[in-house]
């Protein structure tokens, strides 16, 4: 059984991955998906540029 250190250890080094790699990812891969999916199931649905520009 891992001693308690080894455990700090590990979830210490699994929260900077998180917060290295979190936010890129949120920002390149939820937020678009979010976009897409209002695209997808709006009616009317919005164009790119009403999206992008607030147009």
């Amino acid at each position: 059984m891992p001693s308690t250190q080894d455990l700090k250890t590990y979830m210490d080094e699994a929260q900077r991955l998180v917060a290295e790699y979190g936010k890129p990812i949120m920002h390149y891969g939820f937020i678009p998906a979010i976009i897409v999916a209002g695209m997808l199931f709006t009616k009317p649905r919005p164009t790119v540029g009403q999206l992008l520009f607030l147009g």
